[in-house]
C-alpha cells in the first residue's frame, strides 16, 4: 500500500376632550371618584329640580361622577361658618354623546352636553342667591392653568332663575388660583351689552330640594360653549382637547365678576380637587393638587454628540399631571444611564456626570442642559433630595453621532498564515468620539499594505489584488474586505477616502506567520491479505499500521482507494458491499471497529481528524472479498491518506 500526502491551505390635554368638562373638579372625600367608562344618552338627565335621574352619591347613574367635599367643619372653609348652609357638599357631572354608549367622540358619534350638579350643605343656600364657580382647562392654556371661568348664579327672583355665564380668561391663571386674572364673558343663558357676546338659551338650569332636604342646582351646558367658537379647544367630533381640567367653588360677587371664594371642594388633607374627563370613554378622574411626582416639562430631544441640548425642564406635579409649586426650595438631583453623560445649569457652562437643581419655593420647575458623547437613548432621572415618596422624572434622549473625522478598524488585529486569507476585516466611518458616523453619499475607500506581497479582495475565496477599493454605501458606516502576504512579517494595512475629506486614515497592524506543512508517513506502507475466498472477509489487526503527523501543523486526513487489477479487475464499492468481481475495503483506528468505508471516488470519508504534529494514529484494514469472481490471480490496489491542515 501506497501513502500520497498531500496539503490543502485552508483556512438596526388633548383631543377628545373627556370633557369633563365640567370642570369642575370637584372632589370626593366620603365617596371616591365614580370613574364610569360610558356617556350618558341625551335623555338621561332631565333638567326639572327633581335631580333622581343622576342617582345616588354612592351609587350615581352609569355615566356620572360624583364626588364629596371632605371639608365642611371649617378647616378649610373661606368666609363661611362651619357647616353653613352655604357650603358645598357633592358635586356631580356627566356628559353625553349621540349614542350614549363608551365609543369616542366621532363625526357619526358627536359629543351632545355637559352637565353639573351642585349640592349646599344646607338647606338656604339661595337667600336669595348663591354664586358658584368652575374653572376650567378647555385645551387652550397649557397643563396646570385655566382659561375659562364658567359662573353659575342661582337668583330665585331672577328669570331664568339659573343664569350661567361662560368667560374667557385674559391671561391664564393657574387652575386653583381662583380669584386671579381679568375675564371677558363670551357666552350665556342671560343678555349681556359686552361686545361679542353671545346669548344661547340652550344652556339651562333648575334649582330645588334634593332628596336629602340640601338646597341643589343642576344645569346643561351645549358642547358648543367648549369649542373654538368661545376659545376652547373641545370639538363635538372629537378632534380637539381630549381631557378637561376643572375646580369648582363657591364665591361671592355679583355675575359679572370673579368674586371671593367662599368654599372649596377639597380632600381631607386640604388640597383642591381637580376633575378630568374623557372624551374617549366618557370616564372621569379625580386627585389633589399634592404633589405627586416630578415630570419633564419638555420633550424628549435628539441632541448630535459632545453638543449641548436645548434647555430641559423638570416639573413637579399633581396626580393628574398638572404643574404644582413646592412650599420650600427643593433639591433636584439629575443623573444619566451614560457613563458618558453630563449635565450643566447653562448651555455654555461646566458639564459633570452629576448635578443638582434647586425648584424655587412657590415655584413648579427647574432648567438644566444635557451633553453626551457617547450615540445611543440614554435614559436621565431627575429625582428630589431629600425623599418626599414622589415618582422619578425620566425622560429618554437620542444622541445622534457628530460629522465624520476619523476611519477606524472595527475588527481586532489578526495573526494570519502566510499564503492563506484572513478573516474578514471591517472599517468604519467615526465621529471624534468613536461613534459610528454615516456617510451621507457612496464614498470610496483605498486599502493599501506596507508589504509588498499583501493583497486584497472583497471574498475570502475571491481575486486578491495588491489594491483594492471597497464601498461604504449611503446612509451606512462601515464596509468589509479580506487580506492576504506571503510574507512573514508585521504589515501594516491602510485604509483613506477618495477623494480626501480630511479624515485620519484607519492603520492596523497585522501579524503574517509561516505556513505549517502539513505531512504524514504511514508503516508499514503494504498489506498481502494472501489467497482469499469468494465472498470472504479478511483483516489486518486494527493496530497493523501507524499513522505519524510529520508535518508542523494539525491535520485533517481523509481515505480513498483504487480497483484492484491483475487479470479480472476487481472494481472498488463506494459502499463497501461486494459482488461478483467487485470487493470492498474499510478502516477502523485502534480501538475502534471497521467503520469507515474506503470509497473510490470522491468525496472521500474522514479518516480521523485533528491529528496534532508529532501524533501518532494507529489502524487496520478489512478486505471484503467479491462474492464470485473469474479470476483469483495477484490483485493490488492502492489506499490514499490526504492529509489538509486542520
Amino acid at each position: 500500500m501506497q501513502v500520497w500526502e498531500k496539503m490543502r491551505k485552508t483556512r438596526s390635554f388633548v383631543k377628545k376632550v373627556s370633557i369633563v368638562l365640567l370642570s369642575i373638579m370637584i372632589v370626593l372625600s366620603l365617596y371616591p371618584l365614580k370613574a364610569n367608562a360610558a356617556f350618558l344618552t341625551t335623555s338621561a338627565i332631565t333638567i326639572d329640580s327633581t335631580f333622581t335621574d343622576w342617582g345616588t352619591p354612592g351609587s350615581p347613574t352609569t355615566g356620572i361622577a360624583t364626588v364629596q367635599d371632605a371639608s365642611n367643619t371649617g378647616t378649610w372653609d373661606a368666609s363661611v361658618s362651619a357647616n353653613s348652609n352655604e357650603d358645598l357638599d357633592y358635586f356631580w357631572s356627566g356628559m353625553s354623546t349621540l349614542n350614549g354608549g363608551t365609543d369616542p367622540a366621532s363625526p357619526s358619534n358627536p359629543l351632545q352636553s355637559v352637565y353639573y350638579r351642585i349640592d349646599s350643605l344646607g338647606t338656604k343656600a339661595y337667600n336669595p342667591q348663591q354664586n358658584y364657580a368652575v374653572q376650567l382647562n378647555l385645551g387652550s392654556a397649557p397643563a396646570g392653568y385655566a382659561d375659562h371661568f364658567m359662573l353659575i348664579n342661582v337668583y330665585k327672583t331672577a328669570t331664568p332663575a339659573v343664569r350661567i355665564k361662560l368667560y374667557v380668561y385674559n391671561s391664564y391663571p393657574e387652575i386653583h388660583a381662583f380669584t386671579t386674572g381679568s375675564i371677558t364673558a363670551k357666552v350665556g343663558n342671560v343678555a349681556d351689552s359686552t361686545t361679542g357676546y353671545v346669548l344661547d338659551t340652550n344652556a339651562t338650569g333648575a334649582y330645588g330640594t334634593n332628596s336629602s332636604g340640601k338646597d341643589t342646582v343642576e344645569v346643561k351646558i351645549p358642547i358648543g360653549w367648549y369649542s373654538s367658537t368661545y376659545g376652547g379647544n373641545v370639538a363635538a367630533d372629537g378632534t380637539g382637547s381630549n381631557a378637561v381640567i376643572s375646580t369648582v367653588f363657591s364665591i361671592t360677587g355679583s355675575i359679572t365678576a370673579v368674586g371671593t371664594v367662599k368654599d372649596t371642594i377639597n380632600g381631607l388633607s386640604g388640597g383642591i380637587y381637580f376633575m378630568s374627563t374623557s372624551t374617549d370613554d366618557g370616564s372621569s378622574t379625580v386627585a389633589t393638587d399634592a404633589i405627586t411626582k416630578l415630570a419633564f416639562a419638555t420633550s424628549a430631544q435628539s441632541i448630535t454628540a459632545g453638543e449641548a441640548s436645548s434647555v430641559m425642564t423638570v416639573q413637579t406635579q399633581d396626580a393628574i399631571s398638572q404643574p404644582e409649586n413646592v412650599s420650600s426650595n427643593t433639591t433636584i438631583d439629575l443623573s444619566s444611564s451614560s457613563g458618558t453623560g453630563t449635565f450643566s445649569t447653562t448651555a455654555g457652562g461646566t458639564y459633570t456626570s452629576t448635578l443638582s437643581v434647586t425648584i424655587t419655593s412657590g415655584t413648579s420647575s427647574a432648567n438644566f442642559y444635557y451633553k453626551d458623547t457617547t450615540a445611543g437613548t440614554p435614559t436621565i432621572t431627575a429625582a428630589e433630595n431629600p425623599s418626599a415618596g414622589w415618582t422619578d422624572a425620566t425622560q429618554q434622549e437620542t444622541i445622534v453621532a457628530a460629522s465624520i473625522s476619523q476611519i477606524v478598524f472595527t475588527t481586532d488585529v489578526q495573526s494570519i498564515t502566510a499564503g492563506e486569507a484572513s478573516s474578514v476585516m471591517t472599517i468604519q466611518t467615526q465621529d471624534t468620539y468613536g461613534n459610528a458616523s454615516n456617510v451621507s453619499g457612496d464614498t470610496q475607500i483605498d486599502l493599501s499594505s506596507s508589504s509588498g506581497n499583501g493583497t486584497f479582495s472583497t471574498a475570502s475565496g475571491g481575486t486578491y489584488t495588491a489594491t483594492l477599493s471597497i464601498t461604504i454605501s449611503n446612509g451606512t458606516s462601515s464596509a468589509s474586505f479580506y487580506y492576504k502576504d506571503t510574507t512573514a512579517g508585521t504589515p501594516t494595512i491602510t485604509a483613506a477616502e477618495n477623494p480626501g475629506a480630511g479624515w485620519t486614515d484607519a492603520t492596523q497592524q497585522e501579524t503574517i506567520t509561516a505556513g505549517g506543512t502539513p505531512a504524514i508517513t504511514n508503516t508499514p506502507n503494504s498489506y498481502a491479505f494472501g489467497i482469499v475466498s469468494p465472498g470472504s472477509t479478511n483483516s489486518t489487526g486494527l493496530t497493523y499500521f501507524t499513522l505519524t503527523n510529520t508535518g508542523s501543523v494539525a491535520v485533517n486526513i481523509t481515505i480513498g482507494g483504487t480497483d484492484m487489477t491483475g487479470g479480472t479487475t476487481w472494481t472498488l464499492s463506494d459502499t463497501s458491499t461486494a459482488g461478483a468481481d467487485e470487493c470492498g475495503l474499510k478502516a477502523g483506528l485502534e480501538g475502534g471497529s471497521y467503520n469507515i468505508v474506503i470509497k473510490k471516488n470522491t468525496p472521500f470519508n474522514t479518516f480521523t481528524s485533528g491529528l496534532g504534529a508529532g501524533n501518532t494514529q494507529r489502524w487496520g484494514l478489512q478486505l471484503l472479498a467479491p462474492t464470485s469472481f473469474s479470476d483469483g490471480g495477484t490483485k493490488t490496489g492502492t489506499v490514499t491518506l490526504t492529509a489538509t491542515q486542520a
